[in-house]
């Protein structure tokens, strides 16, 4: 009776099953027998970690690191980009996920790897449930900006397969601009920055401010309102701790390092509005505060240094750094490696770290 209870068990019910329990073989025999449709359907499950989860055969294998039978489903036509569902116990709504999203939540590198080689999309948009308010909204997700306090390791795969340009997140937002916007809502901003001097290193690009919102046309709203808002605010009322202001000014050096050299750029438009908001009293009453407080001389030398965009051209050695970057086909450090130049030259067209503040040139005072 068991026997032909298992018989008339549907087949990807009993290739979920497989893949739980780790038998390749059978999985193998499962999906040369499957259709396209069957491969790519979605099944409830129960898993300790979620209190409800609707998977394909796919999302499962990754749930649990099933490496080779994940290969074997994606060489047969399922689909990477397919939205299975989750709830885990702390939340009350079912959310999007996709296979991208769960190898990234499971800190998997070599999933990670092989669903990008079957071309899983960098730049998936999974959508959320919608969140009452006062103003209805639905949250969304993107496997890129997932990846903002998990391993780096997974965030520049994703990174060198990304475009850097593509402005596709809430409102027509970049990848760097989200990533600045998880960075100014997170905590920890020492450790959680590497993110955000990643994403430039990779090429990050702030968008150009579509969104009709008043002065701030033409400006990225997440850059405009969480960062240099909040630089201004310090700036003029100390409404911040020390340690979160350095961590701004610290962001707002590496956006506006980026690779443009015409001052119709959007990113000229931070220090023109930065320039326009505070006085040479305000610098002078800041770098006293700052003396006092024994912070290192590099963060004033920083904002000094994005005021001075506002008037002040590109260097030759600036320009010709956006001219190499713009003509490469990728700008990770790997490549910038294979350039035919000395290596301190090397490390400051591929914004090394540890090379960043003495590549730049030396900071003239402010004077507005």
């Amino acid at each position: 009776m068991m026997k032909q209870f298992n018989f008339l068990r549907k087949p990807v019910t009993q290739l979920l099953e497989a893949i739980e329990a780790g038998e390749i073989e059978k999985c193998q025999s499962l999906v040369e027998s499957m259709s396209k449709r069957q491969l790519n359907k979605l099944k409830r499950r129960n898993y300790s970690a979620y209190s409800e989860c609707s998977v394909m055969p796919l999302i499962c294998a990754v749930m649990h690191h099933q490496y080779f039978i994940a290969e074997i489903l994606l060489s047969k036509d399922a689909c990477a980009d397919r939205l299975g569902s989750c709830c885990s116990h702390d939340d009350s709504l079912p959310e999007k996920v996709s296979s991208l999203l769960c190898a990234i939540d499971n800190n998997d590198d070599k999933m990670v790897d092989i669903l990008i080689k079957f071309s899983a999309d960098v730049h998936l948009i999974i959508p959320g449930p919608v969140i009452s308010g006062c103003f209805d909204f639905r949250r969304y997700r993107y496997p890129i900006n997932y990846c903002f306090g998990k391993k780096t390791s997974i965030y520049e795969k994703l990174l060198e397969h990304a475009d850097m340009s593509k402005e596709y997140i809430e409102d027509q937002h970049t990848c760097l601009c989200g990533i600045v916007k998880d960075y100014v809502i997170t905590d920890d901003a020492v450790e959680n920055l590497k993110y955000v001097h990643l994403a430039l290193q990779y090429g990050g690009k702030i968008c150009r401010g579509h969104q009709q919102e008043g002065s701030c046309f033409g400006r990225c709203s997440f850059v405009n309102y969480l960062l240099v808002n909040n630089v201004i605010g310090f700036i003029h009322e100390r409404g911040l701790d020390l340690p979160t202001f350095v961590g701004l000014i610290d962001c707002l050096f590496y956006v506006c390092c980026r690779d443009y050299i015409y001052k119709q750029s959007p990113i000229y438009a931070f220090p023109r509005y930065l320039a326009s908001q505070i006085t040479t009293k305000d610098i002078a009453n800041l770098e006293q505060f700052l003396y006092t407080k024994d912070v290192n001389k590099q963060t004033f030398y920083k904002l000094a240094w994005v005021l001075n965009l506002a008037d002040s051209p590109s260097t030759l050695k600036e320009i010709s750094r956006s001219v190499i970057r713009s003509n490469l086909k990728s700008c990770s450090p790997s490549t910038c490696r294979m350039l035919p130049l000395p290596s301190e030259l090397i490390n400051y067209v591929s914004f090394i770290s540890d090379q960043f503040g003495s590549c730049l040139p030396p900071v003239e005072r402010y004077q507005k």
